[in-house]
């Protein structure tokens, strides 16, 4: 019998995923120009103050934050980590936010072909956790936060997002080190001896007939 592990895998941390939101939200202080740029939402850091986070522009009607995989991938979970800087700035802007995903991007899909995994469907004056975890079991390349909600508690206008993280996994298999040694499949009745070499591509087969799985999530990076 073969013992496969799997574990789970961030995305959005890969070097080829991209990030891109709908606007950036950009000032001065003093002589320095300040973006909070898309990439700030998948550099592995969990700081929840506003300079830790992405953060869109005000005086949009709906704003959109987009990870691009850069191929499709079986997902497993997304995880959102939001702006909160306790009793002086609330999450407020991530009520009502939905998340999406798609095999297309969010400038070309406008809505079609994608597969809602999330609503958020707090109200004032309630505030959503500022980490959500979203099971989320489809196939995509997109993952698409969006919300059209203006928060009543700023004095700004517009639909804004500020994603301080978001961690996209998927399931990936390795081969428990027992494999290190010769073992003995039996696939439609044939034994068939194998290394670990062989097992890698046969280990999808065997997974359908006679091997236990034992599915290990890994601990989310603190």
């Amino acid at each position: 019998m073969i013992y496969a592990t799997f574990i789970t895998e961030n995305l959005s941390i890969k070097n080829t995923t991209n990030v891109s939101q709908s606007s950036t939200y950009n000032y001065t202080k003093g002589n320095k120009h300040i973006y909070r740029n898309a990439t700030n939402a998948n550099d592995g850091e969990f700081g929840t103050r506003e300079a830790d986070c992405a953060h869109t522009a005000p005086g949009h009607d709906k704003a959109w934050f987009q990870v691009d995989l850069g191929s499709t991938y079986s997902l497993k979970s997304i995880i959102i980590t939001y702006r909160d800087e306790g009793e002086t700035w609330k999450p407020y802007r991530f009520r009502q936010f939905y998340l999406d995903v798609a095999n297309v991007s969010e400038s070309n899909s406008l809505k079609t072909g994608r597969f809602r995994c999330y609503t958020d469907n707090t109200t004032n004056s309630s505030v959503p956790p500022n980490v959500i975890h979203i099971p989320c079991k489809q196939a995509a390349r997109y993952v698409i936060v969006e919300t059209i909600y203006d928060a009543p508690e700023d004095e700004i206008t517009g639909a804004i997002l500020e994603l301080c993280e978001i961690e996209i996994y998927v399931l990936s298999a390795s081969i428990n080190s027992v494999l290190k040694v010769m073992v003995i499949v039996i696939i439609e009745g044939v034994k068939q001896a194998i290394t670990e070499t062989n097992v890698i591509g046969l280990v999808l087969t065997v997974l359908e007939r006679t091997v236990l799985v034992k599915e290990e999530s890994a601990p989310r990076a603190a």
